[in-house]
């Protein structure tokens, strides 16, 4: 059955190597949103490849060209902090990956936990800022969290055993 996956921060490192394991393996995954900071272009070309049901960009001016550089998609784009959160709150996926940079991870994890998605998580201040709550809401709504940056999953690995 395929993934459906939302990547916050999706113009970063990690969100591009996420899209590249999407893009090897269309036929176990796809991407029902996008959110980045500024890199319009880059998320542009990523919107066209994968073609989410909506994209959103930090800022807000970008937004507002990306919009009109998508006008002939069906992608609903959307702008700063509240786009963000609606991208996180917006559909089906199954797994949201937060590749966001710094403590701006932690809202949109504890929203998509609250509403039942599991997380794979690659900004380690989430859980600096608000692990007690994020990794009590896993467990209270039996949800995954998984590490993606190399520090904690290799810590992550290294508890499993």
């Amino acid at each position: 059955m395929q993934k459906k996956l939302i990547v916050l921060g999706s113009t970063g490192s990690i969100g591009r190597q996420t899209l590249s394991v999407v893009e090897r393996w269309p036929k176990n995954f796809s991407i029902t949103g996008l959110a980045a900071g500024t890199n319009i272009n880059l998320l542009e070309e990523q919107a066209r490849k994968f073609k989410p049901y909506m994209v959103s960009l930090d800022d807000k001016n970008g937004a507002r060209l990306l919009k009109e550089r998508l006008a002939d998609t069906n992608i609903k784009v959307l702008a700063g902090e509240e786009g963000l959160l609606e991208v996180t709150l917006s559909n089906d996926a199954d797994w949201i990956v937060n590749a966001l940079v710094g403590f701006r991870g932690l809202k949109p994890t504890v929203l998509a936990l609250e509403e039942g998605k599991n997380i794979a998580l690659a900004n380690k201040e989430t859980l600096v800022a608000g692990g007690e709550l994020v990794m009590g809401l896993a467990e209270k709504k039996g949800l995954e969290i998984a590490p993606i940056d190399s520090e904690h999953s290799a810590v992550f690995q290294c508890l499993q055993g």
